[in-house]
């Protein structure tokens, strides 16, 4: 019978000590996900940590001494049909295999362990391209925008992946969520960016909320986000020593945290 080990993701996505807040939920929002594994310098895991968890905090440390949900863990060898059974009695993102010293080797997800054992082949990269957590999004359509909280928070809007698969989002603080999607459906946008997404995606747009009190800290994350250019349609100053508007995104990472806006 297989082992875990036999078919778990050795490259897998997690938290460590090395890690920037930033960078680290910039990823995890590129590739959909909303909660993983949280392993020490040792490369031990500590526990598991969602979106909306890791965001709050200065660096991986800080995020450690608050974690309070441990990871599920197993041995690698540990026989297929125990490790899927482990995992059913105690859910989690994922089930995270450890050798002899305690220290992380591998992961598999639900779905990965399913497919193991009913015996359904899946190749590795299509369970990552298929941005499980995006497709359950809602679309963009003012019957969804409205039962948004109308409160302060972070929008996020994705029209699906570019040719390299990477997921296109684009990232918003705003005073009040509900307003802004109403908005953005009703009248043209001065971001080219955001203007020229919703006419080239109609009906295609999915989008999160992430409500968040501090503007100062939906500032900083929805930059940290937003991976499509902002670029301004109003004039340029009359003054040639005026800045241009244009800024671009900062690349660096969200309930499970960046979930639905009605979970």
């Amino acid at each position: 019978m297989k082992t875990a080990a036999d078919v778990m993701d050795r490259t897998f996505f997690h938290a460590s000590p090395s890690d920037s807040i930033g960078l680290l939920l910039h990823e995890m929002a590129e590739r959909g996900l909303g909660c993983i594994p949280v392993l020490d310098a040792t490369g031990r895991p500590r526990g598991v940590a969602t979106t909306g968890e890791i965001e709050p905090c200065y660096d991986v440390d800080e995020l450690i001494e608050r974690l309070g949900r441990p990871a599920v863990c197993m041995d690698q060898h540990t026989p297929i049909d125990l490790a899927a059974r482990e995992l059913a009695q105690h859910p989690s993102c994922c089930l995270v295999l450890v050798d002899d010293r305690g220290v992380a080797m591998g992961t598999l997800s639900p779905l990965e362990l399913l497919g193991t054992v009913l015996g359904v082949e899946h190749g590795r990269a299509s369970l990552h391209e298929r941005d499980m957590a995006w497709d359950d999004a809602d679309f963009l359509e003012l019957g969804a925008a409205h039962r948004v909280p109308e409160a302060p928070g972070i929008i996020l809007l994705s029209p699906g992946v570019d040719e390299s698969r990477k997921r296109l989002i684009w990232a918003e603080s705003v005073g009040n969520m509900r307003e802004r999607l109403d908005q953005m459906l009703r009248e043209p946008q001065d971001e080219e960016g955001l203007e020229s997404m919703l006419e080239a995606y109609p009906r295609s747009v999915r989008f999160r909320c992430l409500a968040m009190e501090s503007e100062s800290q939906r500032e900083r994350l929805a930059d940290a986000l937003c991976n499509i250019r902002r670029t301004s349609t109003r004039p340029a100053p009359a003054s040639a020593e005026a800045e241009a508007f244009p800024r671009s995104a900062v690349v660096a990472t969200g309930m499970s945290a960046l979930a639905p806006v009605d979970s």
